[in-house]
């Protein structure tokens, strides 16, 4: 029977989860991303026949069809994780693995005028704008400081950084 090509979608789908998952981990993870709350996946192991639930101990970029999954497998007496792809594990479990990823931290970076430090700028992490907005206001207050600039740096992941001002405080 003639029908839409259900097939193609999930892998369409299941190619831009693998290119962002690979997007974040270069970007944000230094390549790799290991977890403490484990996402489970359905995967067949190699020297299976049938599909098993297997825990997901870490991934590394580049994620590709045979390689960049480590798992462990329910009842596996081992403890060294089997590198497996997204090839397989069922779909859906890329977005998984992406649910339990950590939200990474961004760097700000505070500039300032007057106040009773010598320094006029300092760089911090924080997991949000609100974060480091709150953080600058404290700063502020502590040091006497006149006017306070919050500028956020994201790394572009070519080597360059892109520049945003999140928040002046007079």
């Amino acid at each position: 029977m003639k029908h839409e090509d259900y097939l193609g979608q999930y892998m369409a789908i299941q190619k831009r989860e693998v290119q962002d998952i690979n997007d974040v981990l270069v970007k944000h993870f230094n390549g790799e991303c290991h977890f403490e709350d484990y996402p489970y996946v359905t995967a067949v192991m190699p020297n299976q026949d049938e599909p098993l639930t297997a825990k997901v101990m870490s991934v590394k970029a580049p994620i590709s069809t045979d390689f960049g999954i480590f798992v462990i497998p329910n009842d596996y007496v081992d403890d060294d994780p089997i590198e497996i792809g997204y090839g397989d594990i069922s779909f859906g479990d890329i977005d998984s693995i992406f649910d339990n990823m950590p939200e990474p931290w961004k760097s700000y970076t505070f500039s300032w005028d007057g106040g009773d430090i010598p320094k006029r700028h300092e760089k911090f992490a924080f997991k949000c704008d609100a974060d480091a907005m709150m953080a600058a206001r404290e700063f502020k207050n502590r040091h006497h400081i006149d006017i306070i600039s919050v500028l956020e740096y994201e790394n572009c992941g070519d080597g360059t950084f892109a520049k945003r001002r999140v928040v002046v405080y007079k």
